[in-house]
């Protein structure tokens, strides 16, 4: 039996938005049952003004407050959502966050991981252009760990 009810997403983000809008266009143009909730910003960046065009309410989350303290707001904004998106959030996720949101956050990288992951990518000329996305999971206690399937 296939579940008919509206998915929530909430997309987590730090600059443009160009893969913040993106999913807004590919989401409005399928006729799916999913809605972006929320958009979560980590710093001042376009990626509200795009939010703000499509109606889409924002939180801003100051990188430079209590870590613990941002875990609170962001477990907040996300409790209900069905998936988590991390489209260009350059901000760590704490392990703790990541566990109460197993198999729920995937990310979106814009080039292929883990051959040209950040450094790389932002360095030297890639020839391929490609974009990667995985799960995140919690490994020990060090926060992000991408899982590529």
């Amino acid at each position: 039996m296939t579940d008919l009810s509206e998915k929530k997403l909430v997309v987590l983000a730090s600059g443009g938005g160009s893969n913040f809008q993106s999913l807004i266009d590919s989401l409005q143009n399928d006729g799916s049952n999913i809605r972006i909730s929320a958009l979560v910003v980590d710093r001042p960046c376009q990626a509200t003004q795009r939010a703000r065009q499509h109606g889409i309410d924002y939180f801003e989350v100051n990188r430079h407050n209590d870590s613990h303290y941002n875990t609170q707001v962001l477990k907040t904004i996300c409790q209900s959502a069905d998936l988590i998106v991390c489209a260009g959030y350059l901000s760590i996720l704490s392990a703790a966050f990541i566990a109460q949101f197993p198999e729920k956050i995937i990310n979106i990288h814009p080039s292929l991981l883990p051959k040209f992951g950040a450094k790389i990518w932002r360095d030297r000329h890639v020839r391929y252009e490609s974009s990667s996305s995985s799960h995140c999971r919690r490994r020990k206690n060090i926060g992000l760990y991408r899982s590529l399937r």
